[in-house]
Parts: C-alpha cells; sequence; structure tokens
C-alpha cells in the first residue's frame, strides 16, 4: 500500500451501466490498493442532458493512503475503469460502466491538462458535492474558500434519491 496521504483525499464515482456490480468491484479494487477509510450515501440522479439514459449511481469515498494525485490517478483509478470496461472517448456525458475521479485532496490545488483538484464539477452538480459534503463537512475548497456546505445548498438536489439499503452495503464491506 501507499504511504498514507499527508491531505485527505475524497474519490467520487459514478455509473449508469450494471452500476450497483460496478460500483461494488471498483470499490473493492480501490480498497486493496489504498484502503477506503469511508464511503458516502450512494444517490440515483437522473443522467446529465441525456433523458435517454439510466440514470446513474453517484457517491464518493475518503481514502486510507493514497499516492500523490498524479500517480493515483494514472495508476490506480484509470487503470481500475479500464478492468471495468470503461472506455474514454469524446462524449463526457455517454454511459459508463464506472467513472473515479479525484475530486478533494486536503488543501492541494492542481491545475493540469487532465487532472484539477478540486473537481471544478463540485460548483455545479449536487450528486458530487452532496456525497463529499457528507464525508467532510467542514471542507473549505482551497481554490476558492468555499465550504463545501454553502455550495451544497446552493445547488438543487431535486433528483437527488438516496440509496440507504445499498448505501449500507457498501459501508458494511468498506469502512470499518
Amino acid at each position: 500500500m501507499p504511504e498514507p496521504s499527508p491531505h485527505p483525499v475524497l474519490v467520487a464515482f459514478g455509473s449508469n451501466i450494471n452500476p450497483e456490480e460496478n460500483i461494488f468491484q471498483a470499490l473493492a479494487l480501490l480498497d486493496e490498493q489504498c484502503g477506503i477509510a469511508d464511503v458516502s450515501t450512494i444517490y440515483q440522479p437522473p443522467a446529465l442532458d441525456r433523458p435517454e439514459q439510466d440514470d446513474f449511481l453517484n457517491g464518493a469515498c475518503r481514502l486510507s493512503e493514497a499516492p500523490p494525485p498524479r500517480v493515483l490517478q494514472s495508476n490506480v483509478l484509470r487503470p481500475i475503469e479500464e478492468r471495468l470496461g470503461r472506455v474514454r472517448g469524446p462524449d463526457k456525458y455517454a454511459d459508463r460502466t464506472i467513472d473515479l475521479d479525484i475530486a478533494l485532496c486536503g488543501d492541494m490545488t492542481l491545475d493540469e491538462p487532465d487532472l484539477t483538484i478540486p473537481d471544478p464539477d463540485i460548483y455545479t452538480r449536487a450528486f458530487l458535492v452532496v456525497p463529499l459534503f457528507e464525508l467532510a463537512p467542514q471542507a473549505v475548497l482551497p481554490d476558492s474558500g468555499e465550504a463545501l456546505r454553502a455550495i451544497a445548498q446552493t445547488l438543487d438536489l431535486q433528483g437527488m434519491k438516496p440509496l440507504p439499503e445499498y448505501t449500507d452495503t457498501l459501508k458494511a464491506r468498506f469502512t470499518a
């Protein structure tokens, strides 16, 4: 396992292709490599800008240990996505078996062509900010100084259907 991260690392995840199985498998693989300290409530929002697609399941997890963000993304998250059949293409709203993204890494900011921390979608997507807020209720975004709580209060939470039974299954398996 990697060294403990000096910054709490929160990874957002989502799937709309066989989501319960793919999320479980992705978290199991992530747990093997980094350890999972906590899992948020899982939500079932509709697919963004694609009413014809199946709904997604979305949530987030806090890692116990993690390598630096670039290594985490390229050596852990992307290989898990590939193993579970994710194909990244030009359509960023395409159906997917699994999506794993570093959403927050403590007070770290990073702005590179294919890795931005904190994830800029935190400001506009309730299905991202709500699980993050659950895992880190006191968190303040290092790039703007805005609290997750304040961002969550500004977003429309309509359609954010929590899945308590599935959440309990994941928490029982992946948290102590």
